[in-house]
Formats: C-alpha cells, structure tokens, sequence
C-alpha cells in the first residue's frame, strides 16, 4: 500500500457518512434561517421568544443541539483530515 508511512487505521477502518457541499451548507445554517419557516414568526411562537425562562425541554433541546453540532464539527474535520491523507497534502 502506498499510505503504510501514515497511521491512517482510525479512518480507514470505520465507516464514515459523506456530507457534501449542499447538504453540508445546509446543515450550518440556524433553525430559524431555513427556508419555509417564516410561518414560526407569526403568532404564539413570537410571544415566546421574547422570554427571559426557559423551559426544561428546551434546555434539553439545546444540550442535544449542542452535543449533535459538536459531533457534527468533528466529523466535518475528521473528513477534511482523511481527504489530506489521501492526498499527502498536510
């Protein structure tokens, strides 16, 4: 194999999902930036979102968030990392 100089076991023995340029645009923008949601800004919802509480599914809500964006930044890195493997360009 022309990689045996690198350690690249942790990537080439997983499975990994790819996350293209769309999807991964995508996945970037806030909740609330995405389109078909411009409904949320009318009615009950708005009155919500001017509170200073939070309740507790959305302290769940939000450490879920938070660990899934993690993961996700991870992966994205984990990603751009195998490509400069492959391509001996570090």
């Amino acid at each position: 194999r022309e990689d045996e100089d690198l350690y690249v076991e942790p990537y080439t023995g997983n499975q990994w999902i790819y996350v293209g340029e769309l999807e991964g645009s995508h996945l970037w923008k806030r909740p609330d930036s995405r389109d078909g949601d411009d409904e949320l800004s009318e009615g009950p919802l708005k009155d919500r979102r001017g509170s200073q509480g939070s309740t507790e599914s959305e302290r769940s809500f939000q450490k879920k968030y938070h660990v899934a964006t993690l993961r996700l930044v991870h992966r994205m890195s984990s990603g751009e990392m195998y490509k400069r493997i492959q391509s001996k360009s570090f």
